[in-house]
């Protein structure tokens, strides 16, 4: 089994149980409440990514995207 299919795996086991644990089903609601008054927002995922590639190739398809 590749490790993507591993770490699906185990997300939905997880997911299933957290779908009957009682205090995670009242967090989110709470968080889902608090969502709709406008007291907590998501925040964009805004951390730069990692110069692996080089520069030029990141910033080439950058470019190449925003067309």
């Amino acid at each position: 089994m590749r490790l993507v299919e591993q770490v699906e795996t185990e997300a939905e086991k997880r997911a299933e149980e957290l779908e009957s644990d009682v205090e995670f089903l009242e967090l989110r609601l709470f968080y889902e409440e608090m969502l709709a008054c406008g007291l907590a927002i998501k925040r964009p995922y805004d951390i730069p990514l990692l110069d692996t590639i080089g520069r030029s190739v990141y910033v080439a398809d950058s470019i190449k995207n925003a067309r």
